[in-house]
């Protein structure tokens, strides 16, 4: 399943970059604020705000054919429920159960037993998590059980794939990093401290005061601490009430698999193995961006995390290096907890995405390196700025030169500018602008075979060749 939000354009893989064959152009409904592409199957699902009246709390999903761009059908969700889609259809959580429907006639196909996490299309699998704990793997096509797995406590945090080394092989981070076997369910995991329970949130909110009402305030809690009540949420985060995103992303160096948390950085063999791990210290984790040099690991640790819309002030900004043989620490230096306000703003921002910087000209682009020393942080009107740990200025990146990644394709890249208007430019691998796009143009989708543009209030849809 692929998905872009409106204003947010999110990653995604290409296999082909050709364009090739007629276009499809199919209209976005009004108030769309979400598209959701399958893999393979020709249709395309938009989830619209289109609210008639003030009691009416529910979305509107629509779904349209991208052999023509004809609308087929629709239907009402309630927000905060699970939507979905997979090459078989689209998936839809109610109160109680998770339901497949089929793209071209909006019929139940049949209700699926688990919130689904991952899908292999080859192998016919569903893999999603049930209750507390359980991981379970389904035929795709029929529903029939394959295997089902304990994995302990798990908030439901967001799967993402780090490798498949084999056809059999998933390796994946979660609230673990975990090798799965797809055939037998067998699964090797370290645990990492992912997500927290956000009691502010939840002890202000409508289901707090109904176990209250109820007498279930104990089950109610310990329900949304281990995923049982995850079946009503968007997406894979069990409920609106984990704060996620505490860890770095996955880096494999030399066969072995890094890792930080809210605690430690971790080692793992190809087994996932702990080879060593280097304890932070204490109270000071949060999410964080590793890169590999030579035979060290370079952390910058970020003091937040972001979690859906939200942004949660979480540990303290360090910069901090280690040995990637032996998880040897040999340097950690927190960053300054007040600083210039005018120059940085309220907020000490981080960059911690894939930047391109544009040459005098704006025809070259190059990669932005992770800092050797200090780090990068936005400053207000776009700009990056490269400070040392005692956030003294060594060297600024004018705005316009700033070009976020959107995607990443075999001949080059997609980036954005990070203005207000937003522009996009298409740069090859030598990062010579191959094209430049309109500002009409609001977000792409780049998966398996085509290419899908938001422009205007249409999407074009284009094939793609090898």
């Amino acid at each position: 399943m692929k998905r872009f939000l409106l204003n947010l354009l999110m990653l995604m893989s290409l296999t082909a970059v050709a364009l090739a064959g007629d276009s499809v152009d199919v209209r976005i409904p009004d108030k769309c604020f979400d598209i959701l592409v399958p893999d393979t199957a020709s249709y395309v699902v938009f989830l619209a705000d289109q609210k008639t009246s003030n009691k009416d709390g529910q979305m509107r999903l629509k779904v349209a054919s991208l052999k023509d761009g004809r609308g087929l059908w629709s239907r009402k969700y309630y927000p905060n429920r699970y939507v979905g889609v997979c090459d078989r259809g689209v998936i839809i959580g109610d109160a109680f159960d998770l339901v497949l429907y089929d793209f071209h006639t909006g019929k139940e196909i049949r209700k699926l037993t688990s919130r689904p996490l991952y899908f292999d299309y080859g192998k016919d699998l569903i893999i999603g998590l049930r209750g507390k704990g359980k991981l379970g793997c389904n035929l795709l096509s029929t529903g029939e059980k394959q295997w089902e797995t304990k994995i302990g406590s798990n908030s439901g945090s967001r799967w993402k794939v780090v490798e498949r080394p084999d056809e059999n092989t998933l390796i994946i981070q979660s609230d673990y990093v975990g090798k799965i076997n797809l055939v037998t369910g067998e699964i090797k995991s370290c645990p990492l401290k992912q997500s927290v329970f956000d009691r502010k949130s939840y002890w202000l909110s409508e289901e707090a005061a109904e176990s209250f009402l109820t007498g279930s305030v104990f089950g109610a809690v310990g329900g949304l601490l281990f995923g049982a009540l995850s079946l009503n949420s968007l997406d894979t985060q069990a409920n609106s009430y984990d704060i996620g995103n505490f860890c770095s992303d996955v880096v494999k160096h030399d066969g072995r698999f890094f890792v930080s948390d809210r605690e430690r950085l971790v080692c793992l063999d190809s087994d996932m193995n702990e080879v060593w791990q280097s304890i932070l210290p204490k109270n000071a984790g949060s999410h964080a961006k590793l890169d590999i040099h030579g035979d060290t690991i370079e952390m910058v640790n970020v003091g937040y995390v972001e979690s859906g819309n939200r942004r949660y002030k979480s540990g303290r900004p360090f910069r901090a290096s280690f040995l990637a043989g032996t998880g040897e620490s040999l340097y950690l230096y927190f960053f300054p907890e007040k600083w210039d306000e005018e120059r940085f703003g309220k907020n000490l921002n981080f960059v911690t995405a894939t930047v391109f910087v544009s040459d005098g000209s704006g025809e070259n682009f190059s990669r932005l390196q992770f800092p050797r020393e200090g780090a990068y942080v936005a400053a207000h009107g776009g700009s990056i700025l490269h400070v040392d740990t005692d956030l003294n200025l060594i060297d600024s990146i004018d705005s316009d030169k700033v070009y976020y990644l959107v995607a990443s394709l075999p001949d080059g890249h997609i980036v954005k500018s990070k203005g207000e208007t937003l522009s996009f430019i298409r740069i090859g691998l030598d990062g010579k602008v191959i094209e430049r796009y309109g500002s009409d143009h609001k977000g792409f989708i780049v998966n398996s075979h085509r290419l899908f543009k938001n422009k205007g209030d249409v999407l074009i849809v284009s094939e793609l060749n090898d």
